[in-house]
């Protein structure tokens, strides 16, 4: 080990606690490449193609529109219900 910079010289062993980092630091680098790599990849569907499946209608006499809300899991869309 060199007296002046604490750092070992080229071609000497490392010493276990240098390794030990070392071996976090790729571990680490690693994890950040894999999740960079796979948020570019990855497209979550917002909902399947084609036309929707339910075509929305009044219920007739006794129907109300219930306004959409924000709920515990996001955005709730509206949609026509009973009337309360």
């Amino acid at each position: 080990m060199s007296p002046a910079s604490g750092r070992p010289k080229r071609g000497e062993p490392l010493s276990e606690g240098t390794r030990a980092w070392a071996r976090r630091l790729r571990l680490g680098l690693l994890g950040l490449t894999a999740a960079a790599a796979l948020s570019g990849c990855y497209v979550a569907p917002l909902a399947p193609p084609g036309p929707p499946v339910a075509v929305v209608v009044r219920p007739a006499p006794h129907g109300c529109w219930h306004p959409g809300w924000w709920g515990p899991w996001g955005w709730h869309p509206g949609h026509w219900g009973l009337c309360r």
